[in-house]
């Protein structure tokens, strides 16, 4: 019986995907979060829409600079109320707060080592590691292009010193490793058609893995991407 709903899901996905993949493009957060994680096929499927005005460029292409495509300055469009879940645990008064003024200090520190847990009841749950790994890296991405907007050039240490950015950083190396494979398959799950969070969350799984002081960090990004590819195509442009 599961076996075939499954394969009726994954025929109405492809379906959307081919008639209607703004549909997918706009929703996929809410799509990402109703999908269990051993689906990935599935999710593969919804995170693969772009819209049918664009024509993606070769990823594979050896002189491809993803930094200096035009899209990548253009955010998505997200239909998905992501910052509610945020706002119902008591989470977003206090993200902002940080996300401005970088204070409390010590803040992300507290979030990894038990506020997310008891806003989550125990556990932090997968939406709410997405909603949070969504919120962070719009607010570093509207910081960003703020910056480039004022004619300051954009260095390789700018990134890395987003506050959203710093948020990613220390949950990826505070939490446990269920709670850091959640956030991880959050940030891949905004890789995309090129768009601005598809350019900024490949930065940020980049920064992470090149700056982690734990190897196991690395591993877990290793398998987030790899379990992705290893499946049967479609695979996001943005992987």
């Amino acid at each position: 019986a599961v076996r075939a709903i499954y394969g009726g899901v994954l025929r109405v996905l492809l379906v959307l995907l081919h008639d209607f993949p703004e549909f997918l493009c706009d929703n996929h957060l809410a799509f990402c979060d109703s999908i269990p994680k051993t689906c990935i096929q599935l999710r593969n499927l919804v995170l693969s829409a772009f819209p049918r005005s664009m024509r993606l460029p070769d990823p594979f292409m050896p002189s491809l600079k993803v930094d200096r495509l035009a899209e990548v300055a253009q955010p998505p469009r997200l239909l998905s109320q992501y910052t509610a879940e945020l706002q119902q645990t008591n989470l977003l008064g206090e993200l902002d707060r940080f996300l401005r003024t970088r204070q409390p200090h010590g803040f992300a520190g507290d979030l990894a080592r038990g506020q997310l847990a008891a806003a989550g009841g125990g556990v932090p749950s997968a939406s709410l590691l997405s909603a949070l790994a969504m919120h962070a890296g719009a607010h570093a991405i509207a910081a960003l292009a703020v910056k480039a907007a004022g004619g300051q050039q954009l260095a390789s240490t700018d990134f890395g010193e987003t506050a959203g950015m710093e948020i990613l950083s220390t949950l990826a190396a505070e939490f446990d490793s269920e709670a850091r494979y959640n956030l991880l398959t959050a940030m891949a799950n905004q890789l995309r058609y090129p768009n601005s969070h598809t350019h900024f969350f490949s930065c940020a799984i980049l920064h992470i893995f090149s700056t982690a002081k734990d190897e196991k960090v690395q591993e877990q990004i290793t398998r987030v991407l790899v379990e992705r590819l290893i499946v049967h195509r479609p695979h996001p442009w943005g992987l």
